[in-house]
């Protein structure tokens, strides 16, 4: 189906109790991530993320940061190289609430790297949800856009 709903606390998420869950990731440089360029087309408005909503590649148990959202797609900034059109399940966990989370499958769409100096290179990553034509998974990307709406407010 591609998407699951439950408490966090059914899941292995141990990486949430860390104090600071996104440690893994480079730290920030001068130069801004740039997710979109002004000559990009989408076929959807992409919200940008000040840290309302957590992700997390399931599979791999790998925090990543997320970069923007919309109800077609998202990127992220990982350490981890995806491949072009490899699929994963995305645990998306609200801030305001660390005990509910969504799972959604998405499509790796592109990949971009950033070298980063003396640190390993990081990598932006656009993807896009599958089986967005079912209903509950409309509802649930709805759902988290409504959270990120009332966050932004």
């Amino acid at each position: 189906m591609g998407m699951r709903f439950g408490r966090a606390d059914t899941w292995n998420v141990d990486v949430f109790a860390r104090t600071d869950p996104m440690d893994h990731l480079p730290k920030p440089d001068d130069q801004p991530i740039t997710a979109f360029s002004s000559g990009d087309r989408r076929r959807a408005v992409r919200v940008e993320l000040c840290g309302e909503v957590h992700a997390q590649a399931a599979a791999l148990d790998l925090p990543v940061l997320l970069l923007d959202f919309s109800k077609t797609g998202f990127s992220i900034h990982s350490t981890f190289d995806f491949m072009v059109d490899s699929t994963h399940d995305f645990r998306f966990t609200p801030a305001a609430d660390p005990l509910a989370c969504t799972i959604l499958t998405a499509r790796v769409v592109h990949t971009t790297v950033r070298k980063g100096g003396n640190r390993k290179p990081s990598y932006v990553v656009g993807l896009e949800f599958m089986d967005r034509a079912d209903e509950r998974v409309d509802f649930a990307i709805g759902s988290l856009l409504a959270i990120l709406a009332v966050a932004g407010a």
